[in-house]
């Protein structure tokens, strides 16, 4: 990887993390990891949760298999979490 490449996902990132702070007050995450685990539905849009967030990724998949969670999927492409979805929309 070229050093624009890692650049521009810290450009990408830079962006996300202020959008988040304007709109929440915060530029972490909205829910706690026990809201995660006690939800009845999960929505993942666009993100490689399994990868890029492998405790929060394991931690969708727990609620899903253990507490009967649906998760919702939103990506076109077939990430981890995708065998595990009740929807998988993928979307051009």
């Amino acid at each position: 990887m070229s050093d624009s490449a890692e650049k521009m996902d810290v450009v990408i990132v830079g962006a996300g993390l202020a959008g988040l702070a304007t709109a929440f007050g915060s530029g972490a995450m909205t829910n706690s990891i026990a809201e995660i685990e006690d939800a009845q539905v999960l929505l993942v849009i666009g993100s490689n949760t399994t990868e890029n967030h492998p405790v929060i990724g394991n931690v969708v998949r727990w609620a899903v298999a253990r507490k009967g969670a649906k998760l919702i999927l939103a990506d076109p492409r077939q990430i981890p979490l995708a065998q595990d979805a009740a929807i998988w929309l993928r979307q051009n």
